[in-house]
């Protein structure tokens, strides 16, 4: 039996691995091992995410010659950290715009009891934006805040103009798209919407 070509192990392929000279067949759990460490996680956490004993991703690590440099995971941390906070950042301008709605809904309510649900899930609402925003620290400048604020003004502004011209369009008795009648019909009862069809 003719012994097996580099980059092939009993007649089973095996990828060489170029970044490290490519003259060493690379097995599964040794490649998972190289691409968490090019992707800067520290060996904890390489095998946390592989299901690899924290003793092998070592013996891999030494064996391929990859050095777990602190620096290097510092800095994929902190992009990490990065991504988390655009991610929760994102998380909480959806929360301000369910906000902005609900707010809008609460001053529609024509009954105590829509008006309490209403109250309700605004408070919920409020509540949930503000675990997920950060307190203002004394290192963030006036300007984010006031931007914030800004950006909540010029949001509220432009639904209540969308809101008033479907109103007045409303008024002169234009065709109203589904989607109106729906949001309008969201906070009615089932009495008041059929009071409303009949006239």
């Amino acid at each position: 039996m003719a012994s097996p070509e580099p980059g092939e192990t009993g007649g089973e392929l095996v990828p060489l691995n170029p970044r490290l000279g490519g003259n060493r067949p690379v097995t599964p759990r040794a490649e998972a091992v190289i691409v968490l460490a090019e992707q800067g996680f520290g060996r904890n956490e390489i095998a946390r995410r592989s299901g690899i004993p924290k003793a092998s991703v070592s013996a891999i690590a030494d064996a391929y010659g990859i050095s777990f440099d602190r620096t290097q995971t510092k800095e994929a941390l902190k992009a990490r950290l990065t991504q988390l906070r655009e991610a929760e950042m994102n998380v909480a301008r959806g929360l301000l715009e369910d906000i902005i709605e609900a707010r809008i809904r609460l001053r529609m309510t024509t009954t105590d009891r829509d008006f309490a649900f209403q109250s309700k899930a605004l408070g919920d609402l409020t509540q949930a934006y503000q675990r997920m925003v950060p307190e203002w620290s004394s290192a963030d400048t006036d300007e984010d805040a006031k931007s914030m604020l800004g950006d909540l003004m010029v949001g509220i502004k432009a639904f209540s103009k969308e809101q008033r011209a479907m109103e007045a369009a409303e008024a002169r008795g234009e065709e109203m798209p589904d989607w109106w009648h729906e949001r309008k019909n969201r906070y009615k009862t089932p009495e008041e919407i059929q009071n409303d069809e009949a006239h």
